[in-house]
C-alpha cells in the first residue's frame, strides 16, 4: 500500500543482465534462465499504467565497495497515480 504522495523505487535486470524471454518460455522451460531482463519500452508500458515515472535509467556502475551500482540494472523512481474508477472498477 503506497500513499498517494509516496514514492516507489524499483531496480530490476535490463536486457544486458537478464534473459529476454517470455512468460511462456519460463513455464515451458521451468526456468527463469538466471533472471528476466526487461526492455525500457516494456517496463514503461507496464509501470506507466499505475505510476508517474519521475526518473528511469540504467543504474550507474560503481567501483566503490561502499556503493552498489551495476549498469545491467534499471532503476526507476515513481509516484503512485491516483485511483480512478476506470482502473479499479469502482
Amino acid at each position: 500500500m503506497l500513499k498517494d504522495d509516496g514514492y516507489f523505487l524499483m531496480t530490476c535486470f535490463n536486457l544486458d543482465g537478464g534473459a529476454n524471454i517470455s512468460d511462456y518460455d519460463v513455464y515451458r522451460d521451468h526456468s527463469m534462465h538466471g533472471g528476466l531482463g526487461f526492455s525500457e519500452y516494456k517496463l514503461k508500458k507496464i509501470l506507466g499504467t499505475y505510476f508517474n515515472i519521475v526518473e528511469f535509467r540504467k543504474m550507474k556502475e560503481s567501483d566503490n565497495p561502499d556503493v552498489f551500482g551495476k549498469n545491467f540494472l534499471w532503476v526507476a523512481l515513481m509516484t503512485k497515480k491516483k485511483a480512478d474508477s476506470e482502473h479499479y472498477g469502482e
